[in-house]
């Protein structure tokens, strides 16, 4: 099987998941530990196996889950899995979000809720700096 370096989702700064990629540390880190979002280019050097991804976006061609009409499937906890959890065991914050974002994007749309993460996106590129 041959390791895609392309970019393959149109939007990697949200998961397929409904992580949202563009707001992670290592999306802004330079040097090797660089993660270049959700399928975006050489993400399958870093990240091999997804089964989401694979079920989403190599099986139905779809950029998230919430497009799915399966959504929400035997791949997701419960809701209140992602956010009653204490944050110490969250490495990632906005892991506790992926559901409700999921239902964000189902409910108003894809486009929509990107143009409200690259606002938040920017946000953070301006504290970063």
């Amino acid at each position: 099987m041959s390791i895609i370096n392309r970019q393959v989702k149109k939007y990697p700064i949200i998961g397929a998941c409904g992580l949202e990629c563009g707001l992670c540390s290592r999306y802004y880190t330079a040097g090797p530990s660089r993660c270049p979002g959700c399928c975006g280019e050489n993400f399958f050097n870093k990240h091999p196996t997804c089964s989401i991804i694979t079920c989403c976006v190599k099986k139905k061609g779809l950029e998230v889950c919430a497009e799915c009409l399966e959504f929400p499937c035997h791949k997701f906890k419960k809701e209140e899995d992602y956010i009653d959890q204490e944050p110490k065991n969250f490495s990632y914050p906005p892991y506790r979000k992926i559901i409700p974002d999921l239902n964000l994007i189902k409910n108003y749309g894809l486009e929509k809720f990107v143009k409200q993460l690259e606002k938040r996106i920017e946000l953070l590129k301006i504290i970063i700096k």
